[in-house]
């Protein structure tokens, strides 16, 4: 009796998979900020927040994070290719994988890949860059990070703070 054998995994299957859990985007962010992270005090800490859709975001930003409460947050509207951008920098330019030589379109994979996850989760409506931030004690303690940025990600059916921050 001649057995066939399977060798390997189908990638397009594996590919066809939806992902709609917070909890996997919570992973991927955090394997990419884990890679980012020197040998050192400093780390990089990436994450999102689902929240409810509201009338008022920057109120329910405001509720939703402690370090929000009294900032005289601005949101700036930003495009889908300055967002992947964003992306793109905290992936691959800020941290420990920018010592590693990966080419432009690896990197184009990887950063659409998490936009897809993303979308896929949320169906994304808009982008807004969360601005204006400041610690009310910059000189002692940096409470929303040495180097950060905060995005509100508007969805269909909720929303999203996402986060790239680099702490000391």
């Amino acid at each position: 009796m001649k057995r066939n054998r399977r060798i390997g995994i189908n990638g397009n299957y594996i590919n066809s998979l939806e992902f709609k859990s917070i909890e996997y985007i919570r992973g991927y962010l955090h394997n990419y900020a884990d890679l980012n992270t020197p040998n050192s005090t400093l780390s990089y800490d990436y994450g999102i927040i689902e929240f409810a859709k509201s009338d008022n975001n920057i109120e329910s930003l405001k509720n939703l994070v402690d370090e929000f409460k009294n900032q005289p947050i601005k949101l700036k509207l930003v495009e889908e290719l300055e967002f992947k951008n964003s992306i793109g920098k905290w992936f691959f330019e800020n941290g420990e994988l920018s010592e590693v030589k990966f080419n432009d379109k690896r990197k184009e994979n990887e950063i659409e890949r998490f936009y897809a996850l993303l979308n896929n989760f949320l169906e994304i409506k808009s982008y807004f860059r969360i601005e204006n931030l400041k610690s009310e004690f910059e000189t002692v303690h940096l409470d929303l990070g040495v180097f950060y940025e905060y995005f509100l990600l508007i969805g269909d059916k909720k929303n999203c703070l996402l986060y790239f921050r680099y702490d000391d």
